[in-house]
């Protein structure tokens, strides 16, 4: 179980209305979703991630995922970085020092 993505349960705005969730679309001959939105960005375990807002899903779906899954999104993710020019971009640029390193490659259980 992934606790970090457990949300509590929410009824629908409107009694019966249910939210149908749009489908993946063909690209080149893979099933991918869209993205509708990058809503922020972190780092986790010492990878950049993303939190992404998919096309036609609700809120409780948005999840965070790194740019590697996000290839087709190129788009998406320069108009979040044009929006937020202070939001984390590549860990790579990051001034990090030793003991930084150390802490979050210990909290990630990599050391």
């Amino acid at each position: 179980m992934n606790v970090p993505h457990l949300h509590l349960y929410k009824e629908h705005q409107i009694t019966g209305q249910e939210v149908t969730p749009a489908p993946p679309v063909e690209i080149s001959g893979e099933l991918e979703y869209e993205v509708e939105q990058i809503l922020d960005s972190q780092l986790h375990c010492g990878q950049l991630q993303y939190l992404v807002k998919w096309q036609g899903y609700t809120e409780e779906h948005n999840i965070w995922e790194p740019p590697t899954n996000l290839a087709s999104a190129q788009d998406v993710i320069d108009e979040f970085h044009h929006l937020h020019p202070a939001a984390l971009r590549d860990f790579s640029l990051l001034p990090i020092s030793i003991s930084n390193l150390i802490r979050i490659l210990q909290k990630c259980q990599l050391v």
